[in-house]
């Protein structure tokens, strides 16, 4: 080992320090459980709502673009319908008969008053 000299085993042990640590990333990689969307293209304000959600839940989640929450593959469908029981996201909440609060009725036409009624008739039995 003196033979090699001072630089060939700092680079020994930089080498095998390297490779050591690589096997473990690999390692926790591999075991981990793959992630799946759970939603994407939230709002801020539901993202974090899901989030703290999750966490009280005791849920691994990842947020990845600060607009999408990933969960274990296996979990996906029961908390969606967990998350959904608590009306959770709640931007994507439905529009019931509050749609002709903001509407115009002089400004529309029959056809468009018809489409609005369909779409709070759609939104009330959603809700």
């Amino acid at each position: 080992m003196r033979n090699l000299g001072p630089a060939r085993l700092a680079a020994m042990v930089g080498v095998a320090v390297s490779m050591i640590g690589f096997i473990i990333f690999i390692a926790a990689r591999v075991s981990s459980a793959p992630m799946e969307l759970l939603y994407g293209d939230l709002e801020a304000a539901d993202s974090g709502r899901v989030a703290q959600k999750l966490e009280g839940m005791k849920i691994p989640f990842e947020v990845r673009n600060n607009n999408q929450i990933f969960v274990p593959a296996d979990q996906v469908g029961k908390l969606r319908m967990q998350l959904a029981d608590q009306a959770l996201p709640a931007a994507g909440a439905s529009v019931g008969y509050e749609i002709f609060d903001k509407a115009d009725p002089l400004g529309s036409t029959s056809f468009m008053q018809n489409l609005n009624l369909v779409r709070a008739l759609e939104g009330e039995l959603r809700s």
